[in-house]
């Protein structure tokens, strides 16, 4: 099994005859088309025997494939280099990229010590500028953060309670789905505490939406891995 993403070689906006149009009415456009773009070259992936894998799939064996549309890609696995170079052939407005493996330096872990807070009573450094923000009502309000990384674990204090949409994306790919949020690791929960938590939270009321992409015992990853969570 070869790993590829395919990626157009015109943006999504050209693809999709936005071009020029307003950025949000565009956002609009490109979600309206999420389900047929890419739709000529999916048929011809399927011609070659792949199957396409969506997030209610968790079952499919053999060679498939996943549209990505708000990246503007398609992955895919192969059975060769040379299964995959056919398919090329016959998909010009698109690029082939093989996929490669990513990994994060493997962390040390320091003694742990347990640190009693008092949550009532965290504030953050008058030089930060947080503390003034918030007094001016600036939260986050209606801004849209995404966070890739080991998850989010739901049952922290800092999340507890709060809306954290959440996907976990294997590393084959196979059955990615949206389910409560989890971290194995800590690191993820570190990062959107701080980003959104509500009591330490730089931005308590933004829109936190998070992807597990990183195996919490070897950091490993993979690029196709890392755009599948962000689309």
């Amino acid at each position: 099994m070869v790993d590829y993403i395919l990626i157009p070689r015109r943006s999504v906006e050209e693809t999709l005859g936005l071009v020029g149009v307003e950025p949000t009415k565009a956002r609009g456009l490109i979600w309206d088309e999420a389900n047929y773009f890419a739709r000529d070259a999916c048929r011809i992936l399927e011609g070659y025997g792949l199957q396409e894998q969506r997030p209610e799939k968790v079952h499919l064996e053999g060679h498939l494939y996943t549209r990505l549309p708000h990246v503007g890609a398609v992955a895919a696995s192969f059975e060769s280099k040379e299964h995959a170079e056919a398919a090329a052939r016959d998909i010009s407005d698109y690029w082939l990229v093989r996929d490669i493996e990513l990994s994060l330096p493997v962390p040390r872990t320091a003694i742990a010590q347990n640190v009693e807070i008092d949550l009532a009573r965290v504030e953050w450094p008058e030089g930060s500028g947080v503390e003034h923000a918030h007094s001016q009502g600036l939260r986050g309000q209606g801004v849209l953060v995404g966070v890739l990384d080991t998850g989010c674990d739901a049952d922290h204090v800092e999340h507890l309670g709060l809306v954290r949409v959440f996907r976990y994306v294997p590393l084959s790919l196979q059955g990615f789905r949206d389910v409560r949020g989890f971290d194995p690791h800590g690191h993820g929960t570190h990062v959107c505490g701080i980003l959104a938590g509500q009591h330490v939270g730089v931005a308590p009321e933004v829109n936190l939406w998070v992807a597990s992409i990183i195996e919490s015992e070897t950091m490993r990853t993979s690029l196709r891995r890392v755009l599948v969570g962000l689309d």
